[in-house]
């Protein structure tokens, strides 16, 4: 009886655990959700509400004339406004194609896989990797790095 009790105490304690972890990696994967909920409707306030006060931007990618590896920065506030800036008659869409979440509890790291669209024709892929802090509460993304790629796309 208590080999029996010991095995259903140690497996319920494994589920809750593994429970606490889906839970932890649903809410970092729903902050990003908001963040492109915000991005699709060009609504900076959603997007900000997914974003740490000191989060920064940056794309890799390569130097059309010599091919050499370039990292671009950008700051929250010009990155915003030029989302909410892209004119009515043009539409986009990011589609995330996965989530890879890796957390400790306070700092997470989700690698995304996507394809970004502009009036329905693909313009380019990569992936994002967002790092996130969890603050007061709640999971804040800090950094936002992507790679763009116009070749070897596949959506």
């Amino acid at each position: 009886m208590n080999k029996q009790f010991a095995l259903i105490l140690t497996l319920l304690l494994c589920l809750s655990g593994y429970a606490q972890y889906n839970s932890e990696e649903s809410e970092i994967e729903q902050t990003i959700r908001t963040f492109f909920e915000g991005f699709h409707k060009q609504d900076s306030l959603m997007m900000h509400t997914a974003l740490y006060k000191t989060a920064h931007l940056q794309t890799i990618g390569y130097k059309k004339e010599s091919n050499t590896v370039k990292i671009d920065s950008e700051s929250i506030s010009n990155f915003l406004q030029a989302i909410v800036s892209i004119p009515t008659e043009v539409s986009f869409r990011e589609e995330i194609h996965d989530y890879n979440i890796q957390s400790d509890g306070l700092l997470a790291t989700v690698w995304t896989p996507y394809s970004f669209f502009i009036n329905g024709n693909l313009s380019h892929c990569g992936t994002n990797n967002f790092r996130l802090v969890k603050a007061e509460g709640k999971w804040k993304i800090f950094s936002i790095v992507d790679t763009r790629k116009t070749k070897e796309c596949t959506n």
